[in-house]
């Protein structure tokens, strides 16, 4: 009883400030696509280093057969994701401690509409299982390029 008073504590001051942003990314995005990284238009693996350093960055890449723009979360239900990712990933750690939507749009400072929404697109690539753990080894480091080719 005592650790899940501590716990319910520290979950009450665990904001967004605390997460990083490119972890929660590659987090979904190792949800999502696992360790491949396809064009979402024809299925054609993303094979450069230069395409897959923009993927995992969700930056956009080309597809060479389709000529489709598209980044990580293209074709998935996070493609029209307009909050942070670590926002999300908060939301879906909430909902792992059993909040409701109400409790967690308070602490996130979002509507409940906007909680309930991300809760069922996370229920769409199972999130609600649990989230994986960031593996740095997974994606590349972030470049300056903007788009390139597969």
């Amino acid at each position: 009883m005592k650790n899940s008073r501590l716990f319910s504590e520290i979950s009450r001051h665990l904001t967004e400030c605390l997460l990083d942003e490119p972890a929660a990314v590659k987090c979904f995005l190792q949800a999502m696509h696992g360790y491949e990284a396809k064009c979402p238009g024809c299925g054609m693996a993303v094979t450069s280093s230069r395409a897959l350093e923009s993927f995992w960055a969700l930056r956009r890449v080309s597809c060479r057969r389709c000529n489709k723009l598209f980044s990580g979360f293209s074709g998935t239900p996070l493609q029209n994701l307009k909050i942070s990712a670590r926002k999300l990933y908060l939301i879906v750690f909430y909902t792992g401690l059993g909040l409701s939507p109400k409790e967690i749009s308070d602490r996130l400072d979002l509507q409940v509409s906007t909680v309930q929404v991300w809760v069922e697109k996370a229920k769409e690539i199972h999130l609600h299982e649990g989230l994986p753990s960031p593996d740095a080894s997974a994606a590349l480091e972030p470049s300056s390029r903007r788009g390139v080719n597969v």
